[in-house]
């Protein structure tokens, strides 16, 4: 059975749960600190496991505190250890105020820089699509990455993530030529639309505008208002659940790594978006960017199990 293949990172993200963002000089307390483990792959390969779905989480792990942090957390949950960096990790701090909303200051290490070398020991004929993070392809060691894509010819996921105005303009347009599936929210949206040069305007054509560029699917989230998806022809709007937000980190993650693995499974587009949207509705009311076990079991009477007519 194939495999779904996964480039990004595995961090230790500390969240920090503050009443406001802190202004210059400005001394806070904040009301509860944790450290767990995080990274966007990370975050979304979760999914796939709580979905049982096959993947390979092809990020290096480093040295270091932060290194053994995230190694330790992956070896908890049986996910092996694909390189070993002898670079010294980095790791993201979250703050996170009472609205749910997050800021990231993220220190990269050994876990965002990839080897050529690492890359032969992947067979692209043991993979069904592969996913990629924006914020990894940055790293001026990571062309290698975009170069495997381009002589793998594997279905690509590209997930924008929130430092997509940051992305060299060569890398982005490399991005783009392979044709990916696109997931993002809607100002990720409106900046990539920018970048390559396309007008702006609702989410709706927005969406229509990305996905006859690139052929291919495109999922734009919108918080509160759900999000929308476009592929060839059908256009589908999916509403959000209403949700007091505790953190949103992870979220988007979650979202997109619930899609794959629907889509995986030979679920409908509709079906996968509604099981998504119900997975990042309890990301956002819990602290932390994956659900538990137990978390994710409680949610699957939920599903929906067939199509409306």
């Amino acid at each position: 059975m194939k495999k779904i293949l996964l480039f990004g990172s595995a961090t230790a993200d500390i969240t920090l749960n503050i009443d406001h963002l802190p202004s210059l000089e400005e001394d806070l307390n904040p009301s509860h600190q944790t450290i767990t483990l995080g990274g966007c792959a990370c975050n979304a390969a979760m999914m796939l496991k709580l979905s049982e779905v096959p993947f390979t989480l092809a990020v290096p792990v480093g040295t270091g505190l932060f290194g053994d942090f995230v190694r330790t957390q992956l070896q908890k949950r049986n996910i092996p250890i694909w390189k070993e960096s002898e670079e010294e990790n980095g790791s993201c701090t979250c703050l996170v105020t009472p609205d749910g909303s997050r800021t990231f200051l993220a220190v990269h290490g050994g876990e965002y820089h990839y080897r050529p070398k690492w890359l032969e020991s992947l067979h692209p004929e043991d993979y069904s699509m592969v996913y990629i993070c924006g914020i990894d392809l940055e790293e001026p060691c990571n062309d290698c990455l975009i170069d495997w894509l381009e002589q793998a010819h594997l279905p690509v996921c590209f997930a924008c993530g929130p430092r997509i105005k940051a992305l060299q303009q060569d890398r982005l347009e490399r991005i783009m030529a392979l044709h990916p599936i696109i997931h993002c929210n809607a100002e990720e949206a409106e900046i990539l639309l920018g970048r390559i040069q396309l007008p702006v305007s609702t989410i709706l054509k927005n969406a229509r505008m990305l996905s006859a560029d690139t052929d291919n699917l495109v999922v734009i989230t919108d918080g509160e208002r759900g999000c929308v998806a476009c592929n060839d022809d059908e256009t589908l709007s999916i509403p959000s659940f209403p949700v007091k937000p505790v953190d949103g980190t992870g979220a988007g993650d979650s979202h997109i790594g619930t899609i794959l693995a629907c889509l995986y499974k030979g679920y409908s587009l509709k079906r996968s978006l509604s099981i998504a949207s119900i997975v990042s509705a309890a990301v956002i009311q819990r602290p932390g960017a994956v659900l538990s076990r137990q978390e994710y079991e409680k949610l699957i009477p939920s599903f929906p199990q067939e199509e409306e007519e």
